[in-house]
């Protein structure tokens, strides 16, 4: 169902008004039922990094996803993905025009399952958000020229209120969320971010790292990169929305100990070359049962992919609690596996884990300042180097096993 106000409603100027008031209004309570509606099952979905860039902002999601926001480009909107299974690179997708003639300039994201392309589609749909869909809309609120950008995503909305003043924002808007980047509002100062965070509820407030308007006593600064972790974890809290203003550099962060480059570097490759043994192959072949009583390839593929997105998960989130948790192990026994995805084909499996190899690369900053031979921080046995180390062998190891039932006499090779 695509969302519009009725068109009689647009006819006339005051009608208009009150008609995209009372629309907005509707919306929010729509994406807040659609957050809420969210099961488990995308605990990985429910995270992601908000960047701040030389004139724009980013956000990048667990499902492969990259939105980056040029509110000095007419507000373009430009969309990458992961969809070369040989890299973690995000390749281009999509380029949103922001219309000012148009009274609404809202898209839905979304890519199916066993499909490496998304399509971005004009609309709004009523249907839950998954690891694969979000919405984006632009919304004005005084100069049409430069409209805010809002994302709902994961479990998480995202505003970028551009380059518009938050006293204009905040006349008529409604709507609440997790994030909002003020970056670019000349009146960024502690009166107008006091209403802003009375109004809008944000758990978080992301200003330049040169405002002087407001103390830094007053804000936590982060100097030596350009992102923050946010979960929607918290987004079904009764306790009262605390929240926090963030002076943020527009720097990215460069991974400069090369020992642990290297060391990324050779889990990516093993990872890389597991995929491209993966990729190929059918749901059919990939739920292929082996007379042997071992496991199938799809438990080869979880279990990898499972053990990755564990292992830094826990670290990460010592160090950081914005960053879940993320346990998606299959059952260790062959008689006690059920797929968690059985029409999936090999190519999404690795997607999958390229996904989780983008995010353990994402949020690596939080290794730089660890030992790299002692046990980390919210690991129950992995250094950072055997973490590492152990991955790329572990790529191999379940990549060969799975070769081996490929060579079988009963392997359904014409799937």
């Amino acid at each position: 169902m695509l969302l519009r106000p009725p068109n009689f409603l647009l006819e006339n100027k005051l009608m208009k008004s009150i008609a995209l008031s009372f629309f907005y209004r509707i919306l929010c309570c729509m994406l807040l039922s659609i957050c809420s509606s969210t099961t488990a099952h995308a605990q990985t979905g429910e995270l992601l990094a908000v960047f701040i860039e030389p004139g724009g902002s980013a956000i990048e999601t667990m499902g492969g996803y990259r939105i980056a926001i040029e509110p000095g480009n007419d507000s373009k909107i430009k969309i990458g993905e992961l969809s070369d299974l040989k890299s973690s690179k995000f390749q281009p997708a999509h380029v949103l025009n922001y219309d000012p003639e148009k009274e609404l300039n809202h898209w839905t994201l979304n890519r199916q399952p066993n499909q490496l392309k998304s399509e971005c589609k004009p609309g709004l749909v009523s249907e839950r958000l998954s690891l694969n869909k979000l919405l984006i809309y632009q919304r004005v609120f005084g100069d049409k020229n430069h409209p805010t950008t809002w994302i709902e995503t994961d479990g998480v909305t995202v505003c970028d209120l551009g380059i518009n003043k938050i006293a204009d924002v905040l006349k008529t808007n409604t709507m609440t969320c997790d994030v909002v980047i003020a970056t670019g509002c000349s009146d960024a100062n502690p009166d107008a971010l006091n209403l802003l965070s009375a109004q809008m509820k944000p758990r978080y407030v992301l200003l330049a790292g040169g405002n002087d308007a407001v103390d830094d006593e007053t804000v936590t600064k982060i100097t030596d990169r350009n992102f923050i972790a946010v979960s929607g974890t918290k987004r079904n809290s009764e306790d009262k929305v605390e929240t926090k203003w963030i002076k943020i550099s527009d720097q990215t962060w460069a991974m400069t100990n090369s020992e642990l480059s290297k060391l990324f570097d050779r889990k990516e490759a093993s990872s890389a070359n597991s995929r491209a043994v993966f990729a190929p192959l059918s749901a059919t072949q990939i739920n292929f049962v082996p007379g042997d009583g071992s496991h199938t390839p799809r438990w080869n593929t979880e279990h990898m992919m499972g053990r990755e997105l564990l292992f830094f998960s826990q670290i990460y989130h010592s160090i950081d609690p914005e960053i879940p948790v993320m346990n998606l192990n299959p059952k260790q026994m062959p008689k006690d596996y059920v797929a968690a995805h059985p029409d999936w084909s090999g190519q999404e499996e690795a997607l999958l884990t390229l996904q989780v190899e983008a995010f353990s690369r994402r949020f690596a900053y939080y290794l730089k300042d660890l030992p790299l031979d002692k046990k980390a921080k919210g690991s129950k046995m992995w250094s950072p180097r055997g973490l590492l180390e152990q991955m790329e062998r572990h790529y191999k190891q379940h990549t060969d096993n799975v070769k081996k039932k490929m060579e079988l006499e009963n392997w359904p090779k014409n799937e």
